[in-house]
């Protein structure tokens, strides 16, 4: 009898550690105005009201090497059904190594930029008890001409 209840014991532990957790989680972005001509109220307040992280991709890496991809929906919620175990997320730039705006690697440091791509966007861990942990790098979009990694700088006037 009491191997019967140990092995139940081990099977279940080995069917809860399979099992898909269900995560939802918003994506809110502030956006700072970025254009050339001097910004109106309305633009400068919008700029400091997080924006949802909308109809986005995202590409995720697993601990165990899996890769997948998941799209935010349109009011930025990110879905996706996960395993237990560490989920490293990336904007589709930073996982494929190009630029943020696609523009030559040539015009950005390579020792910075290869740093940015090693970065993750955002990092999810969850446990088997379905407690996911949730660490959110994508806070504040960066306007294309203040990247920290380019060479050159060209604000607009």
């Amino acid at each position: 009898m009491k191997k019967v209840i140990f092995f139940i014991a081990v099977l279940q532990s080995f069917v809860s550690l399979g099992q898909k957790i269900s995560i939802k989680h918003e994506m809110l972005q502030l956006r700072p105005y970025c254009g050339g001509a001097r910004p109106t109220k309305e633009m400068e307040e919008q700029g400091r009201t997080p924006q949802p992280y909308a109809n986005l991709t995202l590409i995720y890496k697993s601990d165990k090497g899996k890769i997948d991809s998941v799209k935010t929906d349109a009011k930025g919620f990110l879905i996706a059904n996960l395993k237990p175990g560490t989920y490293k997320f990336f904007e589709p730039w930073k996982y494929y190594k190009k630029t943020p705006d696609g523009s030559p690697l040539s015009s950005y440091n390579k020792t910075c930029i290869e740093s940015e791509w090693k970065k993750e966007d955002i990092k999810i861990t969850v446990t088997a008890k379905g407690n996911p942990v949730i660490k959110n790098n994508i806070t504040t979009a960066k306007c294309f001409w203040d990247n920290d990694c380019l060479l050159q700088k060209h604000p607009p006037e």
